[in-house]
């Protein structure tokens, strides 16, 4: 990236960390509906899957994103799980206006955090080399 692009050099690698985010989030939501709908399970187990969704959607994110534009893990990471859990967030109060509780604030926290550690993975692990 050339220093004269300034912001714009984030916009690519930040559209397609969170388009990667929001597919594998919902990919995940749907493989758990099915198990939802398939088994009699517990209550908390949705929880549980919604959380794990989200987490497994933000490492995703930021790890694409990162990996993309090849610098500032961290930064590109928890930006890139801010503008996911805005979208997520748009998405729920569109279908349930009541639905920010604490939780909220803490599936905020998790997605930030988890984007963020996905940006580290992003930048700090190595393509393999090619044998042949």
């Amino acid at each position: 990236m050339k220093k004269s692009d300034g912001w714009m050099a984030y916009i690519k690698p930040l559209g397609i960390g969170v388009a990667v985010g929001l597919l594998l989030t919902a990919l995940c939501m749907v493989l758990f509906a099915a198990i939802l709908a398939a088994y009699d399970v517990f209550d908390f187990l949705v929880t549980v899957f919604s959380l794990t969704a989200l987490v497994l959607g933000a490492v995703a994110a930021g790890f694409t994103a990162s990996k993309l534009y090849g610098k500032n893990g961290l930064l590109i990471g928890m930006v890139v799980g801010v503008v996911l859990f805005a979208l997520i967030l748009l998405v729920s109060l569109a279908i349930n206006p009541q639905s920010v509780t604490i939780q909220t604030l803490i599936k905020l926290v998790v997605t930030v955090l988890c984007a963020g550690l996905g940006g580290i993975l992003g930048v700090n692990l190595k393509r393999r080399k090619k044998l042949i």
